[in-house]
């Protein structure tokens, strides 16, 4: 009795174990077809990137750009592509007047300065920025192009222009150790999700959906009108409301050790990936004695105290100074490398005409950097 009990619940679990198995086995068939499917019919890359429409009047600038990156965060070229036989590939990075959304790419200086090169050298040039927030301070901009050297394809050329914010944001409290520089952490290519959507197509067609939700998000405020002219409109009165001014704010340290520290970097990544580099010192509209035209496109106060509220409006005069020192620095540290350094601070008319605002570019800004840098980049490239 017993036994006949137990052989009828072996033979149960027997039935039970191949039920699974069958569903297991169909499941796994099923998914295989519609993966196949999917990847006939709704082929999807592994990331969507981002496309921005912004539209704001902004004399000097076209009023409606279109703002697209692909997933390594870089316009003007698609990175993942092998580069084309024959062409040149440069990648650019720095603070406000590279990553700008304000222009679309054939009217930003890098821009310009490619169609320039491919009238002159008689190429096809792939030329591109870094967009990630981290790229538009210095370190962080050396640590994105040494990980973007891994993953784009026959780079020539890193275009670096740094300055701006070197001076102005350090913060009063600023000690420079580049042992306590934190690694950049590239999540978007990270991630249990990012796994199975490299291997999975209905993975991806999910996650991308997701993602384009998220960034239908972001059009919505990005795409109201007059939204960026609103906020830098918003920064320059803020900055004209503050009453503290100040000729020499207090640092801790030198903060030219960080620029300098950074160019330093710049030529050891370079080097490591053996691609040619081009330094620039950024310009800006700050000169010993601004006009009241330029006066009105400053935006930055600098801090002069602990608390959130301790900052004043710095003098054109010293940021002027300061820019000075330290791209007589970079010259030296860029000679002593045989970096190839140049330096526009001065070299565009600080007028409304040329900026829109501290050191972002019009169009007919950018144009004018792009005729300065010309016939260094040649020299690189031929």
């Amino acid at each position: 009795m017993l036994d006949a009990r137990e052989h009828t619940q072996q033979a149960g679990r027997v039935k039970f174990s191949k039920l699974i198995l069958y569903l297991f086995v169909v499941g796994v068939g099923l998914f295989l077809v519609v993966e196949v499917l999917v990847r006939l019919l709704f082929p999807q890359p592994l990331d969507p990137g981002r496309t921005f429409v912004v539209e704001n009047e902004i004399p000097g600038l076209k009023p409606k750009v279109r703002y697209k990156i692909d997933v390594n965060q870089i316009r003007g070229f698609e990175s993942t592509k092998a580069k084309p036989d024959g062409a040149l590939r440069i990648l650019c990075v720095g603070g406000d007047s590279t990553s700008t959304m304000l222009q679309a790419v054939e009217d930003t200086w890098w821009g310009q300065l490619g169609a320039k090169l491919e009238a002159s050298l008689g190429k096809e040039v792939q030329i591109g920025c870094i967009t990630a927030l981290r790229s538009a301070e210095i370190i962080g901009g050396a640590q994105w192009i040494d990980h973007m050297l891994g993953e784009v394809d026959g780079v020539d050329l890193v275009i670096a222009m740094y300055g701006h914010r070197a001076v102005l944001a350090p913060g009063v409290n600023f000690r420079f150790d580049p042992q306590s520089i934190e690694p950049i952490i590239f999540e978007s290519k990270q991630g249990l999700m990012f796994n199975l959507a490299s291997a999975s197509h209905v993975v991806r067609l999910a996650r991308n959906a997701h993602i384009k939700s998220k960034r239908d998000a972001q059009q919505r405020q990005l795409g109201k009108p007059n939204h960026l002219r609103d906020r830098f409109t918003a920064a320059g009165q803020a900055f004209r409301s503050i009453t503290k001014t100040t000729s020499a704010p207090p640092r801790a340290t030198d903060p030219r050790s960080k620029y300098l520290h950074g160019i330093g970097v710049f030529t050891e990544i370079a080097k490591r990936h053996g691609v040619k580099l081009l330094i620039l010192g950024e310009p800006t509209v700050f000169s010993e004695r601004p006009s009241p035209d330029a006066a009105e496109t400053l935006y930055t106060p600098v801090q002069i105290g602990p608390e959130s509220s301790d900052f004043a409006r710095p003098a054109s005069s010293w940021v002027d100074s300061e820019l000075g020192r330290y791209y007589a620095a970079a010259s030296k540290l860029c000679e002593a490398a045989a970096v190839p350094f140049v330096n526009l601070h001065g070299a565009i008319e600080p007028s409304r005409d040329k900026f829109y605002t501290e050191a972002t570019l019009t169009d007919a800004g950018a144009l004018k950097l792009a005729e300065e840098l010309l016939p260094s980049v040649e020299k690189l490239l031929k």
